[in-house]
């Protein structure tokens, strides 16, 4: 898992709030995991390939939720995840008390 990729914007770096979305795309290394702020705007020229092993590093956070299937979206305020939604856009998350 890894060794695996995902495409992140440049900005999800340095923003507060990012969202993560896992698509259909898992093959050849790809995760199917997309990185990128959660507010704004993302140009095509911002997106780079990384390699999961990076986020430890980079936003440690994400790495919670990265076991998530298909079709699932996560939003992370800084490194808590903020909320979890599902393919019928419910929030599946139970925050920890």
């Amino acid at each position: 898992m890894f060794q695996d990729t995902l495409i992140a914007s440049e900005k999800a770096w340095s923003a507060e709030r990012v969202y993560l979305e896992r698509t259909d795309h898992r093959q050849d290394g790809r995760s199917g995991w997309y990185l990128g702020p959660a507010e704004g705007q993302v140009e095509q020229e911002e997106l780079r390939l990384y390699y999961i092993f990076q986020l430890f590093n980079l936003r440690p956070g994400v790495l919670k939720v990265l076991a998530l299937p298909k079709g699932c979206v996560a939003v992370l305020d800084g490194d808590e995840v903020e909320a979890v939604l599902d393919t019928e856009d419910r929030n599946i998350w139970r925050a920890q008390i």
